[in-house]
C-alpha cells in the first residue's frame, strides 16, 4: 500500500486513518469473524445486529447493522406498545428480522483508526469480505455502498486544514470521473459542494482569522454531513461550540480530526476493486494540499477554465486536473 509522504503527525506520532466499510448479504455476526481472522481479538455479541472486535493491536471494531431501529432495539418497544410480548421469542424474531434487512440495510464494518502503516490489514479484510460474498455498491440499483476514510491530517493548524480542502475541491470532479458508481452519485451522500462555496474558498484573498472561523463559513454554505469531503467531525472536535450554533445534524454527528472522506464506492463483490485503488486517489489529494506551487497553480486554473468556456478550449476540468497531475 501507497503511503503520503507526510507519514507523522507535528508531535512526531504515526498519523491514522480509520475505515468504515458498507456492504449487504453478509451477517454482522459472519462479518466479525472476519475482522478477527485478520486483525485477531476477541469478539463480543450486543445483540444480532451488532457485535464488536475487541482486544485486537489496533483497538476496537464495531460491525453492525446500519439502521437505529435495529441495533437499538427500538423495533421491542413498538411490538409491545401493541400487545406483542417480545421476551420469550426475542432470539428468533432478531433473526428473522436479520433476514428481511440483509436486502435492505447495510451491514458496516467500523475499524478503530489504524497506523498507516498497517494499511495493508485493511486490504486483507476486504479480500476476506470479497471471499465471503460481501455484495457491494454495485450489486444492485437499491445499494448506495460507501468506503470512507476517516483521515488524520499532519496537524489541525488553518493553513493545513484550508489547504487539504482545497485540493479536495480541485481534485472532486477527476476523483468522481476515475469512478463513482451512478447509485452514488444520484444519492443524497456524497452531495458535491456549492458552486459558490468552490468559488468563496478557493479565492487566493480567503484567509478566514482561525480555525472557528472557517468553520462558520463552511457551515453556513453546508449545513449538512452529506458532502464528499465531510468536515463536521473535525469542527466537532476542534469547535464544538461552533456547530451548536448552526442547524447541522447533531445528533449524528461524532468528533475526530479527521477529515471524514465518503467519496468512495465499496464494491466488494468486484474482484478487480480494492481499498488500495480508493486510497490512491486520496494520496493525489495529499499531494496537491502539500505542494503550495502547485496547489496555488491549479486553484488559479480553477478560476481560469470558469472564464474561458471549456468547450471551446476542449478540455474538462477533470481532464486539465489529469494534466496536472501528470506533470
Amino acid at each position: 500500500m501507497i503511503l503520503p509522504q507526510i507519514q507523522h503527525k507535528k508531535d512526531g506520532s504515526e498519523r491514522r486513518v480509520g475505515l468504515e466499510f458498507e456492504f449487504a448479504k453478509l451477517g454482522p455476526e459472519a462479518a466479525a469473524e472476519a475482522v478477527r481472522e485478520v486483525f485477531g481479538g476477541e469478539i463480543k455479541r450486543k445483540n444480532s445486529f451488532v457485535f464488536t472486535v475487541e482486544e485486537t493491536e489496533v483497538g476496537k471494531f464495531t460491525v453492525e447493522m446500519d439502521a437505529a431501529m435495529l441495533k437499538e432495539k427500538r423495533y421491542e418497544e413498538y411490538l409491545q406498545f401493541i400487545g406483542i410480548d417480545v421476551s420469550d421469542e426475542a432470539q428468533r424474531l432478531e433473526q428473522m428480522l436479520l433476514g428481511l434487512a440483509s436486502d435492505l440495510v447495510p451491514c458496516e464494518v467500523v475499524t478503530p483508526p489504524l497506523p498507516f502503516s498497517v494499511l495493508t490489514e485493511a486490504e486483507a479484510l476486504r479480500r476476506r469480505l470479497h471471499e465471503l460474498h460481501a455484495r457491494g455498491t454495485r450489486a444492485s440499483f437499491t445499494y448506495a455502498f460507501g468506503l470512507h476514510f476517516n483521515v488524520e491530517p499532519p496537524d489541525t493548524s488553518l493553513k493545513t486544514l484550508l489547504a487539504y480542502l482545497r485540493s479536495f475541491l480541485l481534485l472532486e470532479d477527476w476523483i468522481r470521473e476515475r469512478g463513482v458508481d451512478l447509485t452514488r452519485v444520484i444519492s443524497p451522500y456524497i452531495d458535491r459542494f456549492p458552486a459558490s462555496y468552490l468559488k468563496y474558498v478557493l479565492d487566493e484573498k480567503y484567509w478566514p482569522s482561525d480555525v472557528r472561523s472557517f468553520a462558520d463559513d463552511y457551515m453556513k454554505y453546508n449545513p449538512t454531513r452529506n458532502r464528499a469531503l465531510d468536515m463536521l467531525p473535525m469542527f466537532a472536535e476542534l469547535v464544538p461550540e461552533e456547530l451548536e450554533e448552526h442547524p447541522v445534524e447533531h445528533d449524528l454527528i461524532q468528533g475526530r480530526p479527521a477529515f471524514h472522506y465518503r467519496l468512495p464506492d465499496c464494491r466488494l463483490d468486484d474482484s478487480g476493486w480494492s481499498v488500495e485503488f480508493e486510497w490512491e486517489s486520496w494520496l493525489e489529494v495529499e499531494r496537491v494540499a502539500n505542494d503550495p506551487e502547485l496547489l496555488t497553480a491549479m486553484t488559479r486554473d480553477w478560476f481560469e477554465s470558469r472564464r474561458i468556456s471549456e468547450r471551446v478550449l476542449g478540455d474538462s476540468w477533470p481532464d486539465r486536473v489529469a494534466k496536472w497531475l501528470d506533470r
